[in-house]
């Protein structure tokens, strides 16, 4: 065999090889499943036209929504893992309700959610798999949620946060002399500021400071473009790590690997690697001092009356010292359990309200005529506060019927996109609709886009569902097609027996925060924490229509999806 012949045989073994290794490189479509076909052709599957999408809008879950129209499918697969395994997206709301909540026997907590979370957080029960240990974890913190805490320690410190941030808002209002700011940091601040203050029963101060700093100013030089900017008082390391260590999370979420991406930020870069340094520091620190504190806890009912609990960590602490007598064994202060516990309280709570917040105070500037209406609910709800200089308490805001505020609540939630996807995992071969699912995928559930905000895509017959899907059909309804895209709080508002207008949380598919066994563990505290803000804020201002070029809906995702203008002009009533 001379040269030329063996150089052939070779070039022919190779190309063969490389054939072979793209197929086998290739992804893999689920039989019977709707995918979109070029995208079966690539080794990075949908991750080009998911790249694309996330240039035009800011959000790598927007390729979610094209991909349910293009398709014309409630189900369809989308390779987004290079190498990994397709996700079954779900886009039809009632069949993923029904899911999320009935069907825990074959759906679980996804492997997505624990890849964003695991490098950081290996103890935080928010991405475990239902079990013995997940109920252990969040046994840790349910007294956080209970309706004696969140009334007697959390809304009162909401309160002084959002009067703060009113305060701070006066100051700037001034300054600004008609011009617009973006309030993006002041409502991340004043919300990491009050879980801050619930969480250990401290003020941080960060819009004290800041308040204290802009006084100094009478007047802003250098603001002639359409943006004021302002000067900004330094905050605590403690308080900035965790801001920081908030951002970081934009790694994973928006990786191919998210697991390796988070790993090496914070390992190799710099600001991420000191700040979780300094955050586990300081909890260990605030560990130890509450431990002192309950170390000779005395009965369980001590425990439930909440007589000596001024935080969630005095709760969190109380109740493993509790568990851990119980068990025979000693506290340890170094726990990594509650390390990360009440880390991710803090992160979760502050990041989910203040980009809800966010989402609120956009669409009630756009929507001049919403923002009225509310105005005059308000005024009517608090007659005795509306004829002087003072302030409806935070009791008064507890107690009070705000139904055109609750619907408010929740159209943000349906147009907010604060989530933009729930995950959950097959723990069985199991059927979606009709099609066969195996074990061990990852199942997507967008909470915004199709059946939300646009219309229902697909034919898709009743007999299809399951029942649980049917009966929450037949209890939501859907939305009307013809404006299904507007921002309208009108249309959770009904009449009851008696004539009296109540907000109907069930009037049309929203799922903000989830649903069934795994939803968001803190729904109880946003919704507390947006209703006093809200309130106060739509109290103290008008919000002002802003320029065009500073009101933009694009997004980004981090731990939320966030608005990335959020730009007021603001005039102070009264």
């Amino acid at each position: 065999m001379n040269n030329l012949q063996s150089a052939g045989i070779l070039l022919v073994a190779v190309v063969a090889a490389c054939y072979f290794l793209r197929r086998l490189c290739l992804p893999k479509p689920i039989p019977g499943i709707p995918y979109h076909p070029a995208s079966a052709n690539r080794i990075l599957g949908d991750v080009p036209d998911a790249l694309a999408w996330k240039e035009k809008t800011g959000s790598l879950f927007d390729i979610l929504h094209e991909r349910a129209k293009e398709l014309d499918s409630p189900i369809f697969q989308i390779f987004l893992q290079p190498l990994g395994r397709p996700w079954v997206v779900v886009v039809d709301p009632y069949e993923a309700h029904a899911i999320r909540t009935h069907r825990m026997q074959d759906f679980d907590r996804s492997r997505f959610f624990e890849q964003i979370f695991e490098v950081m957080l290996p103890e935080f029960h928010g991405h475990m798999p239902t079990g013995e240990e997940w109920k252990s974890h969040r046994r840790l913190l349910s007294d956080t949620m209970s309706p004696r805490f969140l009334q007697d320690v959390a809304t009162p410190k909401m309160w002084d946060s959002a009067m703060r941030l009113i305060e701070l808002w006066k100051v700037k209002a001034k300054l600004a002399d008609g011009g617009s700011w973006s309030a993006s940091t002041d409502v991340y601040k004043g919300a990491l500021d009050d879980v801050w203050a619930a969480t250990f029963g401290e003020e941080m101060g960060s819009a004290k400071a800041q308040i204290a700093h802009l006084s100094k100013y009478e007047k802003l030089d250098g603001n002639e473009g359409a943006a004021v900017t302002f000067p900004t008082a330094k905050d605590p390391e403690d308080f900035t790590c965790i801001l920081d260590l908030g951002e970081g999370m934009e790694v994973p979420i928006n990786s191919m690997w998210p697991k390796m991406a988070h790993w090496l930020a914070l390992n190799f870069v710099p600001a991420q690697r000191k700040a979780r340094v300094r955050k586990d520091k300081m909890i260990k620190k605030q560990l130890r001092e509450a431990h002192a504190k309950f170390s000779k806890l005395a009965e369980a009912g001590d425990l439930e009356s909440n007589k000596h609990f001024r935080s969630a960590l005095d709760l969190v602490v109380a109740r493993e010292v509790q568990m851990a007598n119980k068990e025979g064994r000693a506290f340890d202060p170094t726990s990594r359990v509650l390390n990360d516990e009440l880390f991710a309280f803090m992160i979760a709570g502050h990041d989910t309200s203040s980009t809800f917040i966010l989402w609120g105070l956009k669409f009630l500037t756009d929507n001049q005529d919403v923002q009225r209406k509310l105005q005059v609910a308000l005024r009517g709800a608090f007659p005795e506060h509306d004829n002087d200089s003072s302030v409806p308490s935070v009791g008064d805001i507890n107690r009070a019927s705000l139904p055109y505020l609750e619907a408010i609540i929740e159209e943000i939630g349906r147009c907010g996109h604060t989530a933009p996807a729930t995950f959950r995992l097959t723990k069985n071969d199991t059927q979606i609709l009709g099609h066969h699912v195996p074990k061990g995928i990852d199942v997507v559930f967008p909470v915004q886009g199709t059946g939300y905000v646009f219309p229902l895509v697909g034919k898709l017959e009743d007999d299809q569902r399951e029942k649980s899907s049917l009966a929450q059909k037949q209890k939501w309804g859907m939305w009307e097609t013809e404006g299904i895209e507007r921002f309208d709080p009108e249309r959770w508002l009904k009449k009851d027996a008696e004539g009296k207008i109540f907000c109907d949380r069930d009037a049309g598919p929203a799922t903000a925060f989830g649903s069934g066994p795994r939803a968001c563990f803190g729904k109880k505290w946003a919704l507390m924490e947006i209703k006093i803000i809200l309130t106060l804020v739509f109290w103290h201002f008008e919000l002002l229509p802003t320029p065009p070029e500073l009101s933009s809906h694009r997004a980004s995702d981090g731990v939320t999806h966030r608005p990335v203008q959020n730009y007021l002009r603001l005039k102070v009533i009264g």
